[in-house]
């Protein structure tokens, strides 16, 4: 069965509960700092729980952290014109 579940509480407080979840949908993301603490999160979750993980970042801000983690790579960019990308997906490697 598919679940969807919304979380409205500090994100860098989220541990085990990411473990049931393989897709992160982040809307104009929070600054770089908060998103490498997230990140790292969703990345402590995948060693506990093995499985195939997406972030989905619309209007990302802090998409260097995602690639920084060295657990994502970038797989698919929308834009809403040239010069503005309004949706990057990453996966996990």
């Amino acid at each position: 069965m598919n679940q969807i579940e919304t979380y409205c509480c500090d994100a860098t407080t989220l541990t085990t509960e990411l473990d049931g979840y393989n897709y992160f949908f982040l809307f104009n993301p929070f600054d770089a700092e908060i998103c490498e603490k997230v990140f790292a999160e969703i990345c402590n979750s995948m060693d506990r729980k093995k499985r195939k993980v997406r972030l989905i970042l619309v209007y990302p801000t802090a998409w260097k952290e995602a690639l920084n983690t060295g657990r994502f790579r970038l797989i698919a960019q929308m834009g809403v014109d040239l010069y503005q990308r309004a949706v990057d997906i990453f996966e996990s490697i």
